[in-house]
């Protein structure tokens, strides 16, 4: 899997309502636009940061500044081959230009940090269950930003380090009626160093300020009120805290509600027959 976020900044002057619509409206949405010149991912997604607060920890202090970024682009290519074919279109003198005239309509094009991640996500058997009657996909979901507690550590060492001890502490103690309470969890680690090129952008784009970034599902409101109320057991807090000192900076840790918009597999497989009628 090769994987790519993307941080963006909305247009200077634009509200979060017109930037949510001109980015995700079905009918002259940017998503819709791009995805019928680039249809080449299994997965695109967009992560729009809610105008809240910032989530704090009951056990931990952490960085209580506000997102510097609107929203988190995340697209999945199958592998390498796959990812190229979007960077060659993007690369492309007409396709480049068109994607680039409609990121003006909505971004501030100066700020675009874009990274390439390697992901590590907890199997969903060892999640939470569906709760009986709920339909549809988790009502909320979070994404937390931190930097590694020593900068020095290689990277292969902080992701082994990670995935032994806190990635596994995490589901294992933060429960309530006996099972997990996240109904999703992905640890995404930053590549700093193999900067995921858009042919399309003029200027190299400004680096990541973060090592790792979180996703976490909750099946409902409920749910995440009962992980705030397990970071407040001792027991459980204090185990957090220790881990997590241990291997962050606890002043980077910055966390955010989103609303999700996703594309899946299926409605980019309609993307690409659109696109292969219109180039046949």
């Amino acid at each position: 899997m090769f994987k790519v976020l993307g941080l963006f900044v909305r247009k200077p002057g634009m509200t979060k309502e017109a930037f949510v619509d001109r980015y995700e409206s079905p009918e002259y949405g940017h998503a819709q636009f791009a995805i019928r010149l680039c249809p080449w991912q299994e997965e695109y997604c967009r992560n729009h940061v809610r105008e809240v607060p910032p989530i704090t920890y009951a056990h931990l202090e952490t960085s209580e500044a506000p997102a510097p970024f609107d929203v988190v682009m995340v697209t999945k290519a199958r592998d390498q081959a796959q990812a190229q074919l979007t960077a060659d279109a993007l690369a492309d003198p007409v396709i480049g230009r068109m994607i680039a005239e409609d990121e003006e309509a909505l971004f501030d094009r100066t700020k675009m940090t874009i990274v390439t991640v390697e992901e590590c996500a907890t199997p969903k058997e060892q999640m939470r269950s569906r709760p009986v009657g709920h339909t549809g996909e988790p009502a909320l979901k979070m994404l937390g930003f931190a930097n590694r507690l020593d900068p020095a550590i290689p990277l292969d060492e902080f992701i082994a380090d990670y995935e032994a001890s806190l990635a596994r502490l995490v589901p294992e103690i933060l429960q309530a009626d006996g099972q997990p309470i996240f109904a999703g969890y992905i640890r995404n680690y930053v590549h700093h160093d193999a900067f995921a090129n858009q042919g399309h952008v003029a200027v190299a784009p400004p680096k990541a300020d973060f090592d790792i970034m979180n996703e976490i599902w909750f099946w409902t409101e409920e749910d995440f009120g009962k992980f705030q109320q397990a970071c407040r057991v001792p027991s459980v807090g204090e185990r957090m805290a220790a881990e997590q000192t241990r291997l962050l900076d606890p002043a980077s840790i910055r966390m955010v509600f989103v609303d999700e918009y996703v594309h899946t597999r299926e409605m980019l497989d309609a993307a690409m027959a659109a696109h292969d009628a219109m180039t046949a």
